[in-house]
């Protein structure tokens, strides 16, 4: 069975020694610009060129052969296919520039702009149109406004409350002068925040003042609580505000962000650390993660001295099942192909044909 290669083969100029192309009685279906083959009852060898086979054998060019489909002429320019350079194009620069952007296709990836900008949009009106500065700069101002943030409180409560004693909120027992924010008031008047205290509550006040906390806008975090520790509140209520007289409604517009551990990790409190398989490959340490040279183990060296053309490695892996790669140390950093062989269970023989230059390449043992 020939073996397949679905990527290209770069011999970098090395030969191919004692190679044979296809032979085939008659040309082969399905063919692609560029393939070869050698034709047994013509007897001579053609290249599909993208319409048609064509021969470099002058004594195909004849007519002489039964095929003449096949008798195809490669130099005449009827018969050209590919790119043309542009410099040969008069009209080239003239008819593309008069192309508009949407006569286009659309890209189908993402488009770099080179750190210019896109000026001259139009005001965006509908999900997915571009924002211009002006209607972003427009939207964060409105966001921002009317936004009064206030001290923290310690519970939300979000069920009505007789507003005296300290009794347990949200599962969590005030203590005296705790900031309590109740948002679900019966009489929506008595809504806002309060000093708890073990008789009658009293709204708090910010620096001695009045209103003090309540004004359009007014947003509190509360940081305990079994629903309610981490959420955000804001008064909803717009216009003059009269305290205790004024119904309030006050609105969660944030919730406590969650973390979950997914797997491989473990979550303790607000810390993750990675907890690895036995037997998996992975070591954790105070330092980082890394590869477990006790079950994964991997040896590199550079190699190539501008004369050798044989390289012995020493991995001392202790066997012969072993992966060898071989890739160049600069750009492209590609992996090459060369003779190599797990010569030893501790050594591996790298072999070129030609002598690669100083510190070419970089083999890579894995095992």
């Amino acid at each position: 069975m020939s073996r397949k290669f679905l990527t290209p083969i770069d011999l970098g100029q090395q030969e191919l020694q004692n190679a044979r192309i296809q032979n085939l009685a008659s040309a082969p279906g399905s063919p692609v610009a560029g393939l070869t083959y050698f034709d047994t009852a013509l007897l001579a060898q053609y290249t599909y060129n993208g319409t048609a086979w064509v021969s470099l054998d002058a004594s195909k060019l004849s007519g002489t052969i039964p095929n003449t489909a096949l008798a195809t002429n490669p130099l005449a320019r009827a018969n050209h296919t590919g790119t043309q350079t542009s410099s040969t194009i008069s009209d080239l620069s003239s008819v593309v520039h008069a192309y508009t952007l949407d006569t286009f296709g659309a890209p189908a990836a993402n488009v770099a702009w080179n750190s210019k900008k896109i000026t001259g949009l139009a005001a965006p009106t509908a999900s997915g149109d571009a924002a211009t500065w002006d209607f972003v700069n427009s939207a964060v101002q409105s966001a921002a406004a009317g936004i009064a943030s206030k001290p923290p409180v310690r519970i939300v409560a979000q069920t009505n409350l007789g507003l005296t004693g300290l009794a347990a909120i949200d599962g969590v027992t005030p203590i005296a002068g705790d900031r309590v924010l109740c948002v679900a008031q019966t009489t929506s008047s008595q809504n806002g925040v309060y000093n708890a205290a073990s008789g009658a509550w009293a709204r708090t006040t910010i620096d001695g003042s009045a209103p003090g906390e309540i004004e359009s806008g007014s947003m509190w975090l509360a940081t305990e609580g079994t629903s309610g520790a981490g959420t955000q509140w804001r008064v909803a209520t717009v216009g003059a505000i009269t305290v205790g007289t004024t119904g309030l409604s006050i609105l969660q517009f944030g919730a406590a962000s969650a973390y979950t551990n997914g797997n491989g990790l473990a979550l303790a409190g607000s810390t993750f650390s990675v907890t690895p398989a036995s037997g998996g490959g992975i070591a954790v340490s105070g330092s980082g993660v890394s590869v477990d040279s006790t079950v994964a183990r991997m040896f590199a060296a550079t190699i190539g001295d501008g004369s050798t053309t044989s390289f012995t490695v020493t991995h001392n892996f202790g066997t012969q099942d072993v992966l060898i790669q071989v890739k160049q140390t600069g750009s492209p950093y590609s992996v090459v192909e060369c003779d190599m062989a797990a010569t030893t269970t501790n050594t591996a023989t790298i072999v070129f044909s030609t002598a690669p230059a100083a510190s070419a390449y970089r083999c890579v043992v894995f095992g």
